[in-house]
């Protein structure tokens, strides 16, 4: 699994033998620019086609998003329980997300300020739910 920012500044992987592991590239430096593990496998990754943000999913009702700026976990506030996002995708308009598990999708729309503030400060990193930075309509 992998795939490039919008740029091509930055490349995301995930090795199969490390499925919990998703590495970020800086490609300007050949070098690792971050390294995100989580307690459950990664399944899906996808840049923004409008902008250096990256949403990924391991298969729980949560949504993580990343830039260079910081990080964010938000959980999918619908009422469907047991939604499991198995896949993510950005709207061609990068405004967008779609969100799918394995019977069901949604529609995300993150608003406006995550774009403009890039995500959350370092303070915040991947742990907190309900994070006000992020929030979907």
């Amino acid at each position: 699994m992998l795939g490039w920012s919008c740029d091509s500044k930055l490349l995301a992987t995930r090795d199969d033998n490390m499925p919990h592991c998703l590495w970020i590239w800086d490609m300007s430096t050949l070098e690792l620019s971050n390294l995100l593990v989580h307690f459950n496998p990664i399944k899906s990754v996808a840049w923004s086609p409008k902008s250096p943000h990256l949403a990924f999913c391991t298969g729980t009702a949560q949504v993580f998003l990343w830039s260079r700026e910081g990080a964010s976990v938000c959980t999918i506030p619908i009422e469907a329980k047991e939604f499991a996002v198995q896949r993510v995708a950005w709207n061609p308009n990068g405004k967008s997300l779609i969100l799918v598990d394995k019977w069901r999708l949604t529609i995300a729309c993150p608003q406006p300020e995550f774009f403009a503030q890039g995500v959350s400060g370092p303070e915040e990193e991947l742990g907190n739910i309900d994070n006000e930075d992020v929030k979907f309509e």
